[in-house]
C-alpha cells in the first residue's frame, strides 16, 4: 500500500521521498516508478521488534537529514505503523513538519490475549502517535472504531481512505494539503 500510495503521488508531480529498512542495501538510492528509496539498515543488533524500531530511528533521521541537506526541505512525514512512529514524532518536533500517520491494526487485535511489557509499551507507542500526529489514515470503518475505542484519539483526524477506491491517492493529496495548510497556522500563532 505505501509503494502504490508513493507512486500515485509520484504520478501527481509530487516528489516523494521513502526510507525504507533494508539490511542487504544499506546506504543505496534507488528510483523506483519515479519514487526516491533510500535504504538503511541499523548496526544495533535488537532483540526485539520494539527495540528495532527505537534503534532503527537514528538511521531514518540520518537519512532525512541527508535529504534535507541535499535537496531542501520536506513538507509532510508520513509514519506507517506503530514501529515509525517514534521517529515520525520525533522528526516532526526536530523538523517543525507536520507528521501523518496510517494504522493498519493496533496491538489490541495483534495479541488480544496478551498483557506484557512489550505489548504495553506498542500500546503506549500507538496512542502516543495517536495523540502527536496531525491526521490519522485508516482503511475501513472498523480500524477507525477500533482505533477510537481503545485510543480515543481526536475523531476529526481519522480519515477512512479505502485502497482500494478509485480516488484514494486524491483522497490522501487533499489530506496533505488540508494538514499542510493547519500546520502552518498552528506553527504562525505561536
Amino acid at each position: 500500500q505505501c509503494k502504490t500510495l508513493a507512486e500515485g503521488l509520484v504520478d501527481k508531480g509530487i516528489k516523494v521521498h521513502i526510507v525504507a529498512p533494508d539490511p542487504w542495501m544499506p546506504g543505496e538510492n534507488s528510483v523506483i516508478g519515479g519514487v526516491n528509496v533510500h535504504y538503511i539498515k541499523s548496526d544495533v543488533k535488537a532483540y526485539s521488534p520494539l527495540t528495532w524500531a527505537l534503534t532503527i530511528g537514528m538511521d531514518i533521521s540520518t537519512a532525512v537529514s541527508r535529504i534535507i541537506h541535499e535537496e531542501g526541505n520536506i513538507d509532510v512525514i508520513h509514519a506507517h505503523q506503530w514501529e515509525m512512529f517514534p521517529t515520525g514524532i520525533s522528526l516532526q518536533t526536530a523538523l517543525k513538519k507536520p507528521l501523518v500517520l496510517n494504522y493498519y491494526s493496533l496491538q489490541q487485535q495483534r495479541t488480544p490475549e496478551v498483557a506484557n511489557f512489550f505489548t504495553e509499551a506498542v500500546k503506549n507507542l500507538e496512542w502516543r502517535g495517536g495523540v502527536e500526529s496531525k491526521r490519522i489514515f485508516v482503511n475501513d470503518d472498523e480500524m477507525r472504531d477500533a482505533l477510537l475505542y481503545h485510543y480515543s484519539p481526536e475523531p476529526k483526524k481519522i480519515d477512512v481512505v479505502d485502497p482500494q477506491g478509485r480516488r484514494w491517492t486524491k483522497d490522501y493529496m487533499r489530506n496533505y494539503e488540508w494538514v499542510m495548510k493547519n500546520y502552518k497556522n498552528t506553527i504562525d500563532e505561536v
